[in-house]
C-alpha cells in the first residue's frame, strides 16, 4: 500500500505517452493488408486484433520502455530521495551528500548496467514477437 504513491508518480508521466504510440501503431496496423485479409475471412475482431495487429503494435512500445529505463532510473533516485524509500536512488544521494564516491560510482555503474542490458532484451523480446526481425538476426 505505500508503495502506490510513488510508483505513480513516477510511472504516471509515461502513462499518456505510451498511449499515444500505441493507439497510432494500432490504427497504423489495423490499415495493413494482412488485418483487412483476416477480417476477409470471417475472423472474429477480437482475435484478429489479439493475435494478429497487437503483436505488431507493441513493437515501438518496447523499444520505448527499453530507452524508458534510464529516465525511469533517473527518475527513481528523485522519488526515493522524495518518499525516503530504501533503494539504489536513496543509496547514491546518501553517499553524494557524505562524499563516499565510490559508493556513488557504484551505484551509476549499476544504473547503466540495467541501461545497458534493458536493449539487448528489448531486441530480444522484438524479435520473438516479430517474425520478420527474427530472419535479420
Amino acid at each position: 500500500m505505500h508503495l502506490i504513491l510513488p510508483a505513480l508518480a513516477l510511472g504516471l508521466g509515461w502513462v499518456g505517452y505510451l498511449a499515444r504510440i500505441v493507439r497510432a501503431s494500432m490504427l497504423e496496423v489495423m490499415a495493413a493488408p494482412h488485418i483487412r485479409t483476416a477480417r476477409a475471412y470471417g475472423l472474429p475482431e477480437r482475435r484478429i486484433i489479439g493475435k494478429y495487429a497487437l503483436r505488431i503494435a507493441i513493437l515501438p512500445v518496447v523499444t520505448l520502455l527499453a530507452m524508458a529505463v534510464g529516465g525511469l532510473l533517473s527518475g527513481a533516485v528523485l522519488i526515493e530521495a522524495i518518499f525516503a524509500r530504501p533503494g539504489i536512488g536513496k543509496l547514491i544521494v546518501d553517499a553524494a551528500e557524505i562524499r563516499n564516491f565510490p559508493v556513488v560510482r557504484g551505484g551509476v555503474l549499476a544504473t547503466v548496467a540495467l541501461f545497458v542490458v534493458a536493449m539487448p532484451v528489448a531486441d530480444l523480446i522484438v524479435a520473438w514477437l516479430d517474425p520478420r526481425v527474427r530472419k535479420t538476426l
